[in-house]
């Protein structure tokens, strides 16, 4: 599976560049002028193209979790409750658009955690994903990073969506 899904992220990845570089060709004028309508309609093909290669980086980032030699793996402390708000003022934009507040519950304790940091981004920016999309318009999601015991952090991303049906929750972390 896992090599399935990097072959496929490969195969999507070079034709959304080429569509995200013609947006750019025709909304930086080299092709003339475009009604106010059509920039409209163009700047969202744009912003799709732009949130589906996020997306495919994303798979392959994961993809590779399952992949890399653990010793591999270049470590280095980061703050957790600092990357937790990058990754919810990311996904502030789309999830205004539904009308879905992003609630980032602040943490005052100690967050230094040592990760690989583009794959904990990658992880926190899927869960966060997860919970908006699957969120009704006008929810709420709620982001915390929390104690359940002496040094150990963990985060939570809680919604109030669809929810998962119970027959799927075997499999949600494979």
């Amino acid at each position: 599976k896992t090599r399935y899904l990097v072959h496929a992220t490969h195969q999507l990845k070079a034709p959304f560049a080429a569509i995200q570089s013609y947006v750019e060709v025709i909304l930086e004028g080299y092709t003339g002028e475009i009604p106010p309508r059509t920039r409209d309609i163009v700047e969202k093909i744009g912003a799709r193209c732009k949130v589906l290669s996020d997306a495919i980086r994303e798979m392959l980032v994961l993809a590779n979790l399952r992949s890399v030699d653990r010793e591999a793996i270049e470590m280095s402390p980061v703050h957790l409750s600092e990357m937790l708000r990058e990754v919810v003022d990311h996904h502030i934009p789309v999830a205004r658009q539904r009308g879905i507040e992003i609630y980032l519950r602040p943490y005052s304790g100690p967050d230094l955690v040592r990760c690989h940091p583009d794959q904990m981004l990658s992880l926190l920016s899927a869960l966060l994903e997860n919970a908006v999309i699957y969120s009704h318009d006008g929810g709420l999601v709620e982001v915390a990073v929390e104690t359940p015991r002496s040094n150990w952090l963990s985060v939570s991303v809680r919604d109030h969506g669809i929810g998962i049906p119970a027959r799927c929750l075997p499999r949600v972390f494979d």
